[in-house]
């Protein structure tokens, strides 16, 4: 009897312990659908992009409620980068960025990346396509970047 009163409460603990983590999940996925921006690159819209949940992300979706288009300009043959028109909350880091990567850069530029580099950011998101594709979306001489709110 005892050896069954041990296996119940394991049981339940377990039970729990998974009814946490699923709502744990739900959670998380609930911040990323929280999230209220549709990304344009030359008016091709990207579906595939993961917002990062932070003060400059935030600053950047009031921002896309009026339509936040920024002119990018290829730099250093791996990013392209461009102004946004106004400074907001940064929270820059030392971070090693990867193809498909959207960062702030100094408070007031974008920069996404197509090859990899390394610099103080504060990461904002990513896009979830394939090196190929990022490349092709982003190696050229300039780009329009644009942010709508949904």
């Amino acid at each position: 009897m005892f050896k069954m009163k041990k296996i119940f409460i394991l049981l339940s603990l377990l039970l729990l312990s998974g009814c946490a983590n699923s709502s744990d999940n739900q959670t998380n996925s609930n911040n990323q659908d929280e999230m209220k921006m549709k990304l344009y690159i030359d008016e091709k819209l990207i579906e595939e992009v993961s917002w990062e949940n932070n003060d400059s992300t935030k600053a950047l979706e009031e921002l896309s409620k009026n339509k936040l288009t920024i002119n990018m300009t290829n730099y250093g043959g791996f990013e392209q980068t461009g102004l946004i028109g106004q400074d907001i909350a940064r929270n820059d880091s030392q971070i090693k960025t990867n193809p498909g990567d959207i960062v702030l850069y100094n408070g007031n530029q974008i920069s996404v990346f197509y090859k990899n580099n390394q610099w103080s950011y504060t990461k904002l998101g990513h896009i979830n396509l394939d090196d190929q594709k990022i490349k092709d979306l982003l190696d050229k001489s300039s780009i329009v970047f644009t942010l709508e709110h949904n």
